[in-house]
């Protein structure tokens, strides 16, 4: 029993880990609904290997809107954390400065 609930914990906590990383960029010219499209699109593979050893991929498409979004999203919030930490640092030197 003891096992069982250890194997099931190890499955809940492990994660695979990245091991490759693709992409490419597309234009769908036609589709079933729509003769002329002439859409560009992103479309990305990942191939992650799990605690067993076992490799998966995993494609998904995403157009350019969705990928500047998603892109812009990740951009502001790295300019935040970067803000964050220009702040914590200008407090510690403005607390050195007073120290002195």
């Amino acid at each position: 029993m003891a096992s069982d609930s250890t194997a099931a914990l190890k499955n809940v906590l492990s994660i695979g880990h990245l091991q490759s990383m693709d992409w490419k960029l597309g234009v769908a010219v036609a589709s079933n609904h729509c003769a002329n499209l002439s859409t560009p699109y992103v479309c990305i593979t990942l191939r992650v290997c799990d605690p067993d050893s076992n490799v998966s991929t995993h494609t998904f498409d995403l157009t350019l809107i969705e990928f500047k979004v998603r892109s812009l999203r990740r951009c502001r919030s790295r300019a935040r954390e970067r803000v964050r930490a220009s702040d914590r640092s200008s407090t510690r030197t403005a607390i050195r400065q007073e120290v002195r």
